[in-house]
């Protein structure tokens, strides 16, 4: 097994060298603890966009390294498996966690042998499911109806759900996270990420008897919770365990996988952060591209009407000697000489003066565009 060894500068100067991503990748190590094992060793790492404005040679300056840092200056990474002894920041597996948290709440996951003071959400799942047992259909398997937490048993397990349910409920709370209900569907909120929860009684497939085309489903007696996230699928019940004697096995998964999700939630975020920031600085470079084109294109033709007009300027000075030589000057020659030099002025890019007819439009394209006066 390959271990490498790393300095606390060494890992800085490699953080600032390449996204931290690419080196979660090259060392093997989750990204997630790639970012808390720089956290522990208050390695600064760079914010979103850095790597974007870096490509697009923008002003960016590193975060430097705190040099009054005391703890561990060695990390010790094993390349084929990640997680042994040496490393800074161990894998923190759901076994571990459960047992913290039979430590930290041993009194709130001890599911009471009657219900008291229940949760709001199970005052009203309650009196939903004590309602319907009562009625016509009260043989069969009862649901809470479509705004309240998610129960579905059978009568006799009513009270064991409810009262499971309602220590399942206090002791999220308890740990500060919270019960969301929306599109009829509960769910356990944990750092924001929401897991889908259910609490149901297996049925078994009864083949349709002779005459009937449809099959039945039987209960089983064997309560489970089922908790659903995206692609991953966990479920407990009672069959071999307890489902009261789970419950810290139960929010230890949720705390996991609201943990990671989290997270994820984050890379995301700051994955779609740099994207917009890299479309931003593309725009931005399209933008001068754009400019820069179009003040050449101005300034080229800005070029050709001061050729155009030295040419003008020839042109009269010619045409008035001329006809001083041949001593053919006119009242109505000296009036047009005069008239052409004013629009040689007007159309001359370093002169432009003002005239009563045409204004600064017309020296672009020198055509005139009749308005439909109707």
């Amino acid at each position: 097994m390959e271990q490498v060894s790393i300095t606390r500068q060494e890992l800085y100067d490699l953080v600032w060298s390449e996204p931290l991503l690419a080196l979660s990748k090259k060392y093997k190590v989750p990204y997630p603890d790639f970012r808390k094992i720089c956290e522990n060793m208050n390695i600064p790492v760079p914010g979103s966009g850095y790597w974007t404005k870096l490509k697009f040679k923008k002003d960016v300056t590193p975060i430097p390294l705190d040099n009054s840092y005391t703890g561990e200056n060695i990390l010790t990474i094993s390349i084929d498996e990640y997680g042994t002894s040496n490393n800074i920041v161990p894998g923190k597996p759901v076994k571990q966690l459960e047992k913290r948290i039979e430590i930290e709440t041993k009194k709130e996951i001890t599911v009471p042998a009657k219900l008291t003071q229940p949760d709001k959400l199970i005052v009203a799942a309650r009196e939903t499911l004590n309602n319907k047992a009562k009625g016509r259909w009260g043989t069969g398997i009862l649901s809470t109806d479509r705004n309240e937490i998610r129960i579905a048993v059978t009568s006799g397990l009513i009270a064991q759900a409810l009262r499971f349910m309602d220590t399942l409920v206090k002791t999220l709370r308890h740990r500060g996270h919270d019960i969301l209900i929306k599109n009829d569907e509960t769910y356990f909120v944990v750092e924001g990420t929401e897991i889908k929860i259910g609490l149901r009684e297996r049925t078994v497939r009864v083949p349709p008897a002779e005459g009937r085309y449809s099959a039945d489903y039987k209960p089983t007696g064997i309560i489970y919770l089922k908790m659903d996230y995206f692609l991953i699928h966990k479920e407990w019940d009672n069959k071999r365990t307890p489902l009261e004697e789970q419950i810290a096995n139960i929010i230890a998964k949720l705390e996991t996988v609201g943990h990671n999700g989290r997270l994820e939630k984050e890379e995301n975020q700051r994955w779609w952060a740099e994207q917009r920031e890299k479309k931003r600085l593309e725009e931005e470079v399209e933008a001068r591209k754009e400019k820069e084109l179009r003040d050449f294109r101005a300034l080229l033709a800005t070029a050709k009407r001061y050729d155009e007009v030295k040419q003008l300027r020839d042109y009269i000075s010619v045409v008035e000697r001329n006809e001083q030589d041949k001593g053919t000057m006119t009242d109505e020659l000296h009036a047009w000489l005069d008239w052409a030099r004013k629009k040689t002025d007007w159309y001359d890019p370093l002169i432009q003066r003002e005239d009563e007819l045409l204004d600064d439009s017309y020296r672009t394209n020198l055509e005139y565009k009749k308005k439909n006066i109707w």
